[in-house]
């Protein structure tokens, strides 16, 4: 049987990983993109792991969302939906509502409801561009974007 940790136990092995996390991601002679991910791992432990997703419905209509879990979104949203429900693309951010919130104005005019938006193919590529973090204003207001870990489908 597995010996259960104390509170005091937890809390020591997060702050070992944490200091090991930040001496890898401040060691110059380490490559950034090694460095990049050290940083990334410890703002996931910091502060959480969530997505920005869009997922399109079969008329072609994409919902702006954030979830810690798009894939599992997806299957909530599809179980009331009677049509196919597709992720079409998710970017890991550590800023979900206002990332959120930030696609909603950039797509307004084109808002059905709620978070639902009928996008033409110009609206389509900067939503294709923000979530696959090759936007230059996203990048500088939110950071640059995270490795998912999760296909941009």
């Amino acid at each position: 049987m597995a010996r259960k940790l104390t509170d005091k136990q937890r809390i020591m092995g997060l702050e070992e990983v944490l200091s090991r996390l930040f001496a890898l991601a401040s060691d110059k002679n380490v490559a950034k993109e090694k460095r990049a991910s050290a940083m990334d791992a410890m703002l996931g432990i910091l502060f959480g792991q969530h997505f920005v997703y869009a997922i399109e419905n079969d008329q072609g209509h994409i919902k702006i969302g954030y979830s810690s879990d798009p894939q599992k979104r997806l299957s909530g949203l599809q179980q009331a939906n009677s049509g196919a429900l597709n992720l079409i693309g998710a970017r890991r951010t550590f800023h979900p509502s206002s990332f959120e919130d930030f696609l909603h104005t950039i797509f307004a005019k084109r808002r059905l409801q709620g978070e639902w938006f009928d996008l033409d193919e110009r609206a389509r590529l900067v939503l294709g561009s923000v979530m696959n973090g090759r936007s230059k204003l996203a990048d500088h207001v939110f950071g640059p974007c995270p490795p998912a870990g999760l296909a941009d489908g």
